[in-house]
């Protein structure tokens, strides 16, 4: 299984310089919008989903969407978020609720931040525990 995970995360690292090499400007990544780097990450990233079978389309304003139905598509949802964390913060987690049938949010209390996800390992688990008790075939995001 280790060798498994280590050759999966070696293979999401390539594919992260690949996307990484794709820029304007030599030394950074610059990605303007419609700009032929952009373009160039949306077929690299397309040509990924549909090898796996994840239909890809690009909407009206140029963002490419990858939607693949998974095998329980009306599972109740835990949606958790962290009151202090500005990388996702809430407003994040109650549009994914708003666009998830039956998806839930729990709001966890926390003066980490993001960090709360690795250090309020207590309340995640009480939550998680709390929600597979009350639906046979959970998802949880």
């Amino acid at each position: 299984m280790l060798k498994n995970n280590n050759v999966a995360a070696q293979k999401v690292m390539e594919r992260c310089d690949l996307l990484a090499s794709f820029s304007e400007e030599p030394g950074c990544i610059t990605r303007r919008f419609a700009s032929p780097p952009m373009h160039q990450v949306h077929s690299a990233i397309t040509s990924w989903l549909r090898d796996i079978g994840v239909p890809v389309e690009i909407d009206a304003i140029g963002n490419l969407i990858g939607h693949y139905e998974g095998s329980h598509p009306h599972a109740k949802t835990l949606v958790i978020g962290i009151e202090s964390d500005i990388l996702f913060p809430i407003r994040e987690q109650e549009l994914l609720v708003s666009l998830i049938p039956g998806a839930s949010l729990e709001v966890i209390h926390s003066l980490y931040g993001h960090d709360g996800f690795l250090l309020e390992f207590k309340q995640i688990e009480q939550l998680v525990k709390h929600f597979i008790s009350l639906s046979p075939t959970p998802c949880i995001a």
